[in-house]
């Protein structure tokens, strides 16, 4: 397996589909891509997400939404949805740039390669940087196997040797979600204004990447949680003031 943006052997991506790679110096990657990361941490949360209550009001699902999709993925229960806690891996804030799931001796392994926010200097605008740290959590009954804890080893020594790696943008932990339409609009506002002060349009797309979102289509779930379209959400951003 390999994506286009993988540029060196062995593909980092292999990760994927075999994360037992890690256990074998020979052919476990040697540099690691954001391509590869992002798609570790969206396959884990579609593999490990809970089922959501029937019934549940759209502001659990963009919040949920808001944590499915973040890069990198937070798992400190402090910034997580009370309906995924039990996948919180710490208590704190930490997040994790690469998230897998290992299937070992019986029992799955989670591993995640920790990252620490970096600020740029410019307004929503954060850089991710690797920590020299693993965590992990062990999925199943009893103590854990040997395999299991020399998996764990492998994947400390292989990620601590990309500590201080710069790994670019990303959404920053906790972010992603408006306390109401107010919120939204003037965080919006800053956004149009941002984009036009740099002879960018003004578009869907540009407007979440001002906004630290995932997607386009982050920002019109915002809108539909809200009661807006996109015309009467610039509109109303458009007479909000600078603060």
């Amino acid at each position: 397996m390999q994506h286009p943006g993988c540029p060196y052997k062995p593909f980092c991506s292999a990760l994927l589909t075999d994360p037992l790679l890690l256990l074998d110096p020979e052919r476990r990657p040697r540099h690691i891509c954001q391509e590869t990361l992002r798609a570790s941490t969206e396959a884990w949360t579609l593999e490990a997400m809970p089922p959501v209550p029937t019934g549940s009001d759209f502001r659990v699902w963009q919040e949920l939404e808001s944590w499915l999709t973040a890069w990198p993925l937070p798992i400190g229960r402090q910034v997580m949805h009370p309906l995924v806690w039990s996948l919180a891996v710490t208590p704190g804030a930490e997040a994790a740039a690469l998230a897998l799931r290992c299937s070992v001796a019986g029992v799955a392994v989670d591993l995640f390669g920790l990252v620490r926010p970096q600020d740029t200097g410019l307004p929503g605008r954060w850089d991710w940087v690797v920590e020299p740290e693993v965590a992990w959590v062990i999925r199943g009954a009893g103590r854990p196997p040997p395999d299991a804890e020399r998996l764990i080893r492998a994947a400390r020594a292989w990620w601590a040797r990309f500590a201080g790696q710069n790994l670019g943008r990303g959404r920053p932990v906790g972010t992603g979600t408006f306390a109401d339409r107010e919120a939204f609009l003037r965080a919006l506002a800053r956004a149009v204004r941002d984009l036009e002060r740099a002879g960018r349009p003004v578009t869907q797309e540009n407007v979440a990447d001002c906004l630290v979102a995932s997607s386009a289509r982050t920002v019109r779930q915002w809108l539909k949680a809200f009661g807006l379209s996109w015309a009467e959400a610039l509109e109303l951003a458009r007479k909000i003031s600078p603060s």
